[in-house]
């Protein structure tokens, strides 16, 4: 009875409802029968009248339609762009990850935004989103934050896992400094939990019992630490009390019976040093240079009985003076200790285990022991290496620095005779022996010889030196001798003078054959040693002279050699050296190849000979004559600088 026939009404049974009621939107129902609830009708046929769609003319656009997140478009018609249930201004429907993905979309207190600014949104685990303080960072690093209940985040002290301390502090974040629990006497000793340093121990608490100022957990309040009293029943027994030696009682807490300041168990009066801790009676005896079993006396394997600073024993940990470590494999010898330079020696120089002599660097099958000169070079000269040529065998000798003039060794030394040091820096050959008049008369094709076959004295043989040659003629023959092998000549004569064909004017940068400087001529002599004879202290031993010769000259090489295979440097002949003479040259001589003054008329002769005292024959006695002169006893050798 609405006024509408049954067959137009929606509703025939419901007078509310028919065609052009008043139909109220949000109720749910149709009262007008336009198939929507609402009057104003569904212009997009969407299904959502005009009234309650935002886009009533867009049928995409209603009330619970899906809204993808980044069109700009508010399908779903709850004021955004996506779907934000909660209003919040944040889309759930977006993918994991992004930023502005609501983690609740119910509650419009958590979302991505950080409102409190303090770094972190409530999606970002900011459990108090509008009070910067609470965070889900762990400041203190405790393993809680003050999302985790952490009451004070700078403390690593408090936490909520954290068991209550005498502290006045709630440790535990229950809200309670729990002072009334930490009293409880767990082991009943009256010294409550809150300041007994154990109360699961009856000994350890901070109480004095026996009134000496010093408790069994000591000033500290922790147990088993130094300062603790090792009896709290003795007022005598504490920390720093006299600790008599020989009563029985630990006095002063050390573990001994009497003062032990270094903690070794051998008190004071026993121990023969109470300062440290690794000397007391029967203490093992390390590598240190003391005492240390208190014998009273040093162990010989740490006595540096040599000098080397080293000492036998091994992993030096001492201060001794002048001890530098153990392991002196030669406790005898200062010539043998850890990283000693090795010597060609036949030992084990360096302490390294092996004997290190037959090393060879430069590959040239010679060892520095075996008289290498220079064992980064495999062209250097090889010091006592025979070099067989048409002027005889010659020696390779090394370059070095030597002691020139009036050495220890010398007896009798001369005026001219001023000790200064020689650097010689060229690696030289030096003639086995005199020239000999078979090597002369060979090159030169003559024989003047006064003890030659031609001569007028003795005929001594042509294994005999070839003497009576002035300083011009011997020059003139190791021209010779350099022409015939292919080398450039050494001087230029003209007349009764000599110049030097090197650029350098040098004699030592000649590529022929030379006389020797005199610093060379004695350095061979020498031959690293300080004899008083080329070779010997017993001249009789190396040297043809007045007392042994019958006043003639004598083959070469019959005596024995010097320490570089050289014979008869102090004997049979006197020898031309290459050098002017002044007697007051050794105080001005250059110390590094020194070749002689320039203002000298004379030339250097050394060596002794057959007709002269055992005094010329010093390794260090040196005269003067003219280059002119001719003399029986007067021969030479030839040097050459290796190339």
């Amino acid at each position: 009875n609405d006024g509408h026939p049954n067959d137009s009404d929606c509703a025939p049974e419901d007078a509310g409802i028919y065609p052009g009621a008043e139909d109220l939107y949000g109720d749910g129902v149709d009262q007008d029968c336009d198939g929507a609830d609402g009057d104003a009708g569904d212009l997009d046929n969407d299904g959502h009248p005009n009234e309650g769609d935002c886009a009533p003319e867009d049928a995409g656009i209603y009330p619970g339609a899906p809204d993808p997140y980044g069109d700009g478009i508010d399908q779903d018609c709850d004021g955004g762009d996506g779907v934000d249930l909660d209003g919040d201004g944040y889309p759930s429907n977006l993918a994991t990850g992004e930023p502005l993905l609501d983690c609740n979309d119910s509650d419009a207190t958590l979302n991505p935004a950080d409102q409190d600014s303090d770094g972190y949104s409530s999606c970002a685990g900011d459990c108090n989103d509008l009070d910067a303080s609470v965070t889900p960072d762990d400041a203190d690093l405790d393993g809680y934050s003050t999302c985790d209940g952490d009451c004070d985040d700078s403390n690593g002290s408090v936490n909520p896992g954290q068991v209550e301390l005498c502290d006045l502090l709630d440790n535990d974040c229950d809200s309670s400094t729990d002072l009334e629990g930490d009293r409880v006497d767990l082991d009943a000793d009256g010294d409550p939990a809150c300041s007994d340093c154990d109360d699961d121990d009856g000994t350890a608490e901070t109480l004095d019992r026996d009134g000496d100022s010093v408790s069994t957990c000591g000033p500290d309040g922790l147990p088993d630490t130094s300062d603790d009293d090792c009896d709290d029943n003795s007022p005598i027994i504490y920390p720093g009390a006299s600790d008599n030696y020989g009563n029985g009682l630990d006095e002063d807490c050390d573990g001994a019976d009497g003062f032990d300041s270094d903690g070794d168990g051998a008190p004071f009066g026993v121990d023969c040093n109470d300062s440290d801790a690794s000397e007391f009676p029967g203490a093992p005896e390390l590598c240190n240079g003391e005492v240390d079993d208190c014998s009273g006396v040093l162990p010989a394997d740490e006595i540096d009985t040599d000098g080397d600073q080293y000492v036998e024993c091994a992993g030096w940990v001492g201060t001794a003076p002048g001890v530098l470590g153990g392991g002196d494999c030669g406790p005898t010898d200062p010539g043998t200790y850890p990283t000693a330079p090795e010597q060609c020696s036949g030992i084990d120089n360096d302490c390294n285990g092996t004997v290190d002599d037959s090393f060879d660097l430069d590959g040239d099958g010679y060892s520095p022991c075996a008289g290498d000169c220079d064992d980064s070079d495999p062209n250097s000269a090889v010091a006592g290496l025979g070099v067989v040529t048409q002027g005889g065998v010659f020696v390779s000798i090394c370059a070095g620095t030597f002691e020139m003039g009036c050495t220890p060794g010398q007896p009798a030394c001369g005026a001219e005779e001023v000790l200064h040091t020689v650097t010689l820096t060229r690696d030289f050959w030096m003639g086995e022996t005199e020239v000999t008049q078979e090597q002369w008369q060979s090159l030169m094709g003559s024989n003047t010889a006064h003890h030659g076959p031609n001569g007028a004295g003795p005929v001594c043989g042509l294994d005999c030196p070839m003497e009576t040659v002035t300083w011009i003629e011997a020059l003139l023959f190791a021209n010779a001798l350099s022409t015939a092998e292919g080398l450039a000549e050494c001087y230029t004569v003209n007349g009764n003078t000599a110049t030097v064909n090197a650029p350098s004017g040098s004699v030592y940068d000649c590529a022929g054959y030379r006389l020797p400087t005199e610093a060379e001529w004695e350095y061979a002599a020498r031959a690293g040693t300080d004899l008083a004879y080329a070779g010997s202290n017993t001249i009789g031993d190396v040297a043809w002279y007045s007392d042994n010769s019958s006043n003639v000259t004598h083959p070469v090489a019959t005596k024995l050699p010097n320490a570089w295979g050289l014979y008869d440097m102090t004997g049979n002949l006197t020898e031309w050296n290459w050098d002017r003479y002044s007697a007051t040259y050794y105080s001005v001589s250059p110390a590094t190849d020194p070749q002689g003054p320039t203002n000298s008329a004379s030339r250097v002769i050394r060596g002794g000979n057959f007709s002269r005292p055992y005094t010329w024959a010093r390794v260090a006695f040196r005269q003067d004559i003219s280059p002119g002169f001719r003399s029986t006893s007067y021969g030479f050798r030839l040097a050459r600088t290796a190339p």
